[in-house]
């Protein structure tokens, strides 16, 4: 295989090189991979399918800090206390 003819792929090989099912990649297909139809075949530059994969990819989800015991303690120790001043007042048991 030339250099040339080894840009385009099929769609299972497009889906292998992507690291996804092909199952899945057409599914991205229907979404608007971007396609190049030779006579009745359909192929998938690789150029192409990097610049797609780019724009979609995310940047990491920002991680919450993680509470102390002391902060996630707070609410209880608020709750026991609000229970506490009901029993007091005689409107709970």
């Amino acid at each position: 295989m030339t250099e040339r003819a080894a840009r385009y792929l099929s769609a299972p090989e497009a889906a292998r090189y992507l690291a996804v099912s092909t199952r899945t990649f057409y599914d991205h297909v229907r979404k608007g991979v971007p396609a190049v139809r030779i006579g009745a075949s359909v192929r998938f530059d690789v150029a192409d399918l990097d610049e797609w994969a780019a724009k979609r990819k995310e940047a990491p989800a920002p991680r919450e800090p993680v509470p102390t015991f002391t902060e996630t303690r707070r609410p209880v120790r608020t709750a026991l206390a609000h229970l506490k001043k009901l029993r007091e007042q005689g409107k709970a048991k």
